[in-house]
């Protein structure tokens, strides 16, 4: 089982879905709620469900964004999976990255 994101209306390939299986997704979304802008964040109230909640484009692109700076502030092989998203994906001491 997993998280399906599905872009409404994208303008390229990349914006039209996202999977992650739920070991991969919780430790994302947790990272999220946890660490992006709460003036996103509190836009979409169930982060760990399918239930077609979710961001408009401005915010998910405000999101992105955030994301995109984590990765350049915290290097890594090019992976979403940076140093300090890393933190968060670690469950009961193995990593899902």
């Amino acid at each position: 089982m997993g998280m399906d994101i599905y872009g409404m209306d994208a303008k390229n390939k990349a914006g039209s879905y996202f999977q992650r299986n739920c070991i991969a997704w919780y430790p994302l979304a947790d990272y999220i709620i946890d660490r992006c802008p709460k003036e996103i964040t509190a836009k979409c109230q169930y982060w760990h469900s399918n239930d077609r909640d979710g961001l408009d484009e401005e915010d998910a692109i405000k999101l992105a964004d955030f994301i995109d700076e984590q990765i350049e502030k915290y290097p890594n092989d090019g992976d979403i999976a940076t140093k300090e998203i890393t933190n968060y994906a670690v469950v009961d001491g193995i990593a899902t990255s």
